[in-house]
């Protein structure tokens, strides 16, 4: 039994075919069913980063767990939902509207914040010929003169 490794050698999980008495005397181990033990909270209060490439998601959440203490499968759906909100934020506006079609980019603006900042000749000028004879036709209809050609 003097051949344990030290504790620090120890990761976050591990798969034995006897019952690890050594271990045992000196970490609380928690019965979840015949042979298989939780030892999370041994494992998130000795974990200890050992990698630079280690994923940032899993560190957030493995941060969260050590915090909270709380079963994974509980809060995985939250936390994941969380975190996309997250990198949502710190994206620049560029990145989050990249891919999307200008439909869905301007769905649930009104047509006045649609074209704000837009001049009267920058709208006129991506008017097709049609729309552009059908908005004379509007005006002239309700009272205005057609604009003068050129």
């Amino acid at each position: 039994m003097q051949d344990l490794l030290p504790e620090p050698d120890f990761r976050l999980f591990a798969v034995t075919v006897r019952f690890p008495q050594g271990l045992a005397q000196q970490v609380p181990f928690t019965k979840v069913q015949p042979g298989v033990y939780d030892l999370r909270h041994y494992g998130a209060t000795h974990y200890h980063l050992r990698s630079e490439e280690t994923s940032t998601l899993l560190l957030q959440l493995f941060k969260r767990y050590r915090l909270e203490a709380i079963p994974m499968p509980d809060i995985l759906e939250q936390f994941a939902a969380e975190t996309i909100d997250e990198l949502l934020k710190e994206l620049p506006v560029e990145k989050r509207l990249k891919g999307l079609p200008a439909e869905e980019r301007l769905k649930g603006l009104s047509a006045e914040e649609r074209l704000k900042g837009l001049s009267l000749s920058e709208f006129l000028a991506e008017l097709s010929e049609e729309k552009r004879a059908a908005l004379a036709k509007l005006l002239k209809d309700n009272g205005f003169p057609p604009a003068s050609k050129k």
